[in-house]
């Protein structure tokens, strides 16, 4: 129910879904897809950071470590399950290993 669709309707749907599961593996099923979701707009938001950090110094960060020092983040950025998201040399955002979100769902239209 992810796939090809969009953020915001598929973040709808299975916030409905949650809401009204009468069972717990639906439920459980809707907090993994809406987790799924956070960790898109998490990793977009991310690499727009680590694209406007690399902008203003000239070069990719090579840690998150990096950008909390710049102030372009608070913290070491985590997906919904706790699990480090992981940066590359090449400023590509990523779920960290490990992370039970994965694989993440492709949607056509960001958000």
């Amino acid at each position: 129910l992810l796939d090809g669709g969009d953020r915001a309707g598929a973040r709808q749907l299975w916030q409905e879904l949650y809401a009204s599961a009468e069972v717990d593996w639906m439920r459980r099923a809707a907090e993994y897809r809406l987790a799924q979701l956070q960790a898109l707009d998490d990793l977009d938001a991310l690499t727009a950071r680590v694209a406007e950090v690399a902008r203003r110094t000239g070069r990719q960060p090579q840690s998150w470590q990096e950008l909390v020092a710049v102030g372009a983040l608070r913290r070491v950025p985590t997906d919904p399950t706790g699990v480090v998201y992981a940066l590359g040399l090449d400023g590509r955002v990523t779920l960290g290993g490990g992370s039970g979100l994965a694989p993440l769902p492709a949607l056509e239209n960001p958000r």
